[in-house]
């Protein structure tokens, strides 16, 4: 990752806060919708973790 990806992440997390203190009908969907970003990268390096697994058990 570059600095400049770095530091567009980092605003992009700063307009969501800010997006998530000013409305208070919105951040139920900002958590739901964070949430499901951190679960499905999790779900997938786990998936991938499991499939090295398996495929080196079956090199053997």
């Amino acid at each position: 990752m570059t600095g400049f990806e770095t530091s567009n992440l980092i605003y992009n997390h700063r307009i969501m806060a800010a997006a998530f203190t000013k409305s208070k009908l919105k951040p139920p969907l900002l958590i739901v919708f964070l949430c499901h970003k951190i679960k499905s990268n999790i779900l997938t390096s786990t998936r991938n973790c499991h499939q090295e697994k398996y495929n080196n058990r079956r090199c053997r």
